[in-house]
């Protein structure tokens, strides 16, 4: 048989006495690799094979290999010419190294081949199941998401390094801490952590189903306000039931923030844009698509649900003018060349008006136009005060 992921040869280490037991396991596995152990047990031994002479004669390091190689299941088989029962009693009773299993020899070969092979896979799946847990937790405890995990009883089971910067205190002191469904997590003299709105723990218990984009809050100790998302999602056990709650926490008091300024900052630019009567569009050259706003369609005298096309745009004009705009344009998308004209437009109720346009080239990183933005601007009441004046 293989042992493990790498297909290499099982190592099988051996320490009896008896020349007829070294020589049975000699030639038991012809694909395995069977080693004298003499003193302590290499780090790539898979299982260890004893009599009960070399047992007591050297117990620690059997003790050392296995400690070594936690938490991988390390076996230990011990051949006796007694029978088990009365080994075991004796064993358990005067050994301080557990054996795993223990056999009375003589013993067929094939017998004696099942049973050390079904040790070797019990190893094989253990140290599968070791690498996947060191996986789990260095995802867990490498996130830039701070995770805690939460027992039925709020208790903190586990936390990782960013949760113990978020709460502003050492990770491993957040474990084994209580939080309250109140609203805080009591930590080391009797210092708290308060959290407004709470974690969604308890609910995630009672519908057994995850909760997401929970917003709350905490107050740390330097006084600082941040803004939660809490995602809550059950752990399970064997039985299917939930045993535990996997809170994994955001920050997004810097991200609220910046929407809020965008907002406040989109809400300006369009009321802007509403005061001087100055529409933006914008046409991306890749998809030949032409995206306008409101107020460019108010300009025009259209619907905002009115489909548009550049030919649409440009027919809009003047008919004088539409040479000037079409070159304009199509310098500017080709070439990359800015524009600004002030020319005449016909609405759609055949009102003329006179408008200044502007088209500025946008670039990627070869020097190629993908699209060109621009304003559009009502300036008739403009114009005609200079006609009256002049």
């Amino acid at each position: 048989m293989s042992n493990g992921e790498s297909g290499q040869a099982p190592q099988i280490g051996v320490t009896v006495s008896r020349d007829r037991d070294r020589e049975l396991l000699s030639g038991l596995f012809d694909d395995g690799a069977v080693r004298a152990v003499t003193g302590a047990v290499p780090a790539d031994i898979d299982l260890c094979v004893v009599d009960e002479t070399t047992l007591q004669t050297n117990p620690e390091r059997f003790a050392t290999w296995r400690e070594q190689q936690s938490p991988v299941f390390t076996p230990v088989v011990l051949l006796t010419e007694d029978s088990p029962a009365t080994t075991r009693t004796e064993h358990a009773q005067q050994s301080p190294v557990r054996c795993d299993s223990i056999i009375e020899v003589p013993l067929p070969e094939a017998e004696l081949r099942v049973r050390l092979d079904n040790l070797l896979e019990r190893r094989t799946v253990s140290r599968k199941l070791a690498d996947e847990k060191q996986l789990t937790a260095s995802i867990f405890d490498s996130s830039p998401l701070a995770k805690l995990v939460l027992g039925p009883d709020g208790t903190i089971e586990r936390a990782n390094a960013r949760a113990g910067e978020l709460f502003d205190v050492p990770h491993a002191e957040l474990v084994g801490r209580p939080y309250n469904t109140a609203g805080w997590i009591m930590l080391a003299e009797g210092e708290k952590r308060v959290i407004e709105n709470g974690f969604p723990f308890t609910k995630v218990f009672e519908a057994e189903a995850p909760i997401s984009d929970h917003e709350c809050s905490i107050t740390r100790a330097n006084g600082d306000d941040l803004l939660l998302s809490v995602t809550a999602v059950p752990i399970r056990d064997e039985a299917d039931a939930v045993a535990h709650v996997l809170l994994t926490i955001e920050d997004i008091t810097t991200r609220r923030k910046h929407v809020e300024i965008r907002g406040r900052q989109v809400d300006l630019f369009t009321k802007a844009q509403e005061i001087a009567n100055v529409g933006a569009w914008e046409y991306t050259k890749q998809t030949e698509t032409l995206h306008w706003t409101d107020q460019v369609y108010e300009i025009y005298g259209l619907s905002p649900e009115t489909q548009i096309t550049t030919e649409d745009a440009i027919n809009a004009y003047h008919p004088a003018d539409q040479a000037d705009i079409q070159e304009a344009f199509e310098r500017a998308v080709d070439d990359g060349e800015s524009y600004d004209l002030e020319l005449r437009l016909i609405d759609t109720n055949d009102e003329r008006r006179w408008v200044r346009t502007r088209g500025e080239p946008q670039f990627d990183s070869n020097g190629d136009v993908v699209r060109v933005r621009g304003t559009i601007q009502d300036i008739t009441e403009r114009k005609e005060r200079a006609n009256e004046l002049g």
